[in-house]
């Protein structure tokens, strides 16, 4: 006969028992019997796929991890659609069942809408057909800003022009004014240690003037500006050099002949 397993069954210990219900023809009882065990696996494999970082700017990436529900083969980075951007080779270290790649965004995407979806292309360890997946949406944000810095000041600039960078106080409030007005998200930055620390200028969104008091300077250095999307993309920068000389000048005695 045929043997129909049963809807919805994975059970990999599975035998068919004879009974001692029979007789020969002469009325002899028989006796039992098992045959060898089947296994009978008759559920679909189903992920889940997750991101490490749902919200990537320039610079970022991201580990996609795709979790099934049993081992798989047949499965690679060809089995994932991916919206602006690519995955690398995916790769497992627990015999199937969890694969990991990494993500890296394509450049310059500015995209609030993103999935990986997982096709069917793949089966278990038995050839049952794998089901579609999608990822939790993710954002991707690696357009650098276009507003730029259009002008930096010094108050008090003490030097021969107020615009010089020259100044004898080394207590200063650092301004200027940008390209654009200021989109909703965008700062203005400035660092005065060669970009190792940032500051976060006072500045209104629609506005071009920032401001950021309290700063004392270093003898001789550089001013570095830039404007910061709402994603922490940053634009380029501008830089000015200054000079803080507080010594005052000392007149040499000499003799006219």
């Amino acid at each position: 006969g045929t043997f129909t397993p049963n809807v919805g069954v994975n059970d990999a210990t599975n035998v068919i028992a004879l009974k001692t219900s029979y007789t020969d023809l002469a009325g002899n009882a028989g006796t039992s019997a098992i045959s060898d065990n089947y296994l009978i696996d008759l559920i679909a494999p189903t992920a889940v796929i997750t991101l490490s970082d749902l919200a990537i700017k320039i610079g970022d990436t991201s580990i996609v991890t795709v979790t099934f529900t049993e081992p798989v083969t047949g499965f690679d980075r060809s089995d994932l659609t991916v919206a602006n951007g690519s995955v690398g080779e995916m790769s497992s270290s627990d015999n199937g069942v969890s694969w990991t790649g990494l993500f890296t965004p394509d450049s310059a995407v500015e995209d609030s809408s993103n999935l990986i979806t997982l096709k069917t292309s793949y089966t278990d360890v038995v050839g049952n057909a794998g089901s579609s997946a999608n990822s939790p949406n993710y954002t991707i944000d690696t357009l650098a800003p276009s507003n730029t810095i259009s002008v930096i000041n010094l108050t008090p600039d003490t030097g021969l022009s107020t615009s010089d960078f020259i100044t004898k106080t080394s207590a200063q409030t650092i301004s200027g004014s940008v390209s654009s007005n200021l989109a909703s998200g965008e700062v203005v930055k400035i660092s005065l240690d060669g970009g190792v620390v940032w500051q976060t200028a006072s500045a209104a969104s629609g506005q071009k003037n920032f401001t950021l008091g309290g700063v004392t300077l270093e003898n001789t250095g550089s001013i570095i500006a830039r404007v910061d999307d709402a994603a922490g993309n940053p634009g380029a920068s501008s830089t000015r050099s200054y000079i803080v000389d507080a010594t005052s000048p000392v007149i040499q005695s000499g003799v006219i002949s």
